[in-house]
């Protein structure tokens, strides 16, 4: 496959701005990162680049940093596989401007209309089955996921057929897009990649020391353990002995046992899933953010669940912004709906929207 496909090794600085130059002439190029770890911190090692002509090879630990930077920031369209993952590494290593990205398994989800769970395509190697008829070999991924000295020119092999079936599958689902007339929902899905990214690698800011003060009073040091861990058999002892303690913290319990028929345990199990994925001293909740988890195409996020949080002020109050920042909510009201009717033309509909009508009472 590699055999009219060409290998440019950039190998010093003065040649890095030619290639950049050459990379954003291209409409389309697939690129791939590869990063190298070591005691817990994360360092960008190869940049490889290119289309089914010519590939670009970047060896970041000589040319720097400053090539990702610039790479990035260029207008041609960059496809990559688990383009999330990939971006969050460089996050840690660097938070840098990210322009015009895509991801072949975001696509492929549109394309199938499949959500991954149960998952029928998890990864490039059977992407590269179903769009090309070939195989990856995976053993030689981990080689280059945690490369430390010199590219043999096996693994380089590897890294470039890899490049080659990533940007051979984007083209054959540009096909498949057209047809299905998806062109904009691809766009919108590519643009909010690097959002999620950003999110997921940022965490989610929440008032601990807040949420610890509210458990704390003046018999015990500190009601809510160092742990930040909540005891069911406290907790129990908090709502049977509710007139006894905090105004604040006993109206927030009486919300909270309105709502839900296992206060206590639903209190307990929501509560201990979200502190102990909190990072201190920021104080941010770190969670998997999937962009694509259903058939409707509505994301999620995993460990904890920060789409699923308890709708009671005992924790949505302590989800708020950081000093010197503000929280904007935005809601599209009856969105789908108006969508609905634009689409359907339905009478109906249209004449409740023209009227300013609430289109859900209005259905029921």
């Amino acid at each position: 496959m590699l055999r009219n496909t060409e290998l440019i090794v950039v190998e010093n600085r003065d040649d890095v701005d030619i290639a950049l130059g050459e990379i954003n002439s291209l409409p389309i190029v697939a690129a791939d990162i590869f990063f190298y770890t070591a005691e817990e911190k994360i360092s960008p090692v190869i940049l490889l680049v290119g289309t089914d002509k010519r590939h670009y090879l970047f060896d970041l630990r000589r040319l720097g940093f400053e090539v990702v930077r610039n790479f990035f920031s260029l207008k041609t369209l960059k496809v990559m596989a688990s383009a999330t993952e990939k971006i969050i590494s460089l996050y840690q290593f660097e938070e840098i401007w990210i322009d015009n990205i895509t991801d072949i398994v975001i696509l492929e989800q549109l394309i199938s209309n499949n959500y991954f769970f149960p998952s029928e395509i998890k990864e490039l190697d059977d992407l590269s089955m179903k769009y090309l008829g070939i195989r990856a070999e995976k053993g030689k991924r981990v080689l280059l996921e945690n490369l430390s000295g010199e590219i043999g020119e096996q693994l380089l092999k590897f890294a470039r057929m890899e490049l080659l079936v990533i940007f051979r599958i984007f083209l054959e689902q540009v096909r498949r897009i057209k047809s299905l007339s998806l062109e904009r929902a691809s766009r919108l899905e590519s643009n909010v990649i690097k959002a999620f990214a950003r999110i997921q690698h940022k965490g989610i800011y929440f008032d601990v020391n807040g949420f610890r003060k509210l458990f704390s009073d003046k018999r015990e040091k500190s009601l809510l353990g160092d742990d930040m861990f909540l005891e069911e058999g406290y907790v129990k002892g908090l709502f049977n002995d509710i007139s006894n303690i905090g105004i604040r913290l006993a109206s927030l319990l009486k919300d909270f046992e309105k709502v839900y028929k296992e206060p206590v345990h639903t209190l307990c199990l929501s509560a201990n899933e979200l502190l102990k994925k909190i990072r201190m001293p920021e104080s941010r909740v770190h969670s998997k953010f999937i962009q694509i988890s259903s058939a409707s195409g509505r994301s999620s996020s995993q460990s904890p669940n920060l789409f699923a949080i308890p709708k009671a002020r005992l924790f949505r109050e302590y989800f708020s912004a950081p000093p010197d920042r503000l929280i904007i909510t935005l809601d599209y009201s009856t969105f789908e709906l108006g969508v609905l009717a634009a689409l359907s033309r339905d009478p109906h509909f249209l004449k409740a929207f023209r009227e300013k009508i609430d289109l859900h009472s209005y259905v029921a």
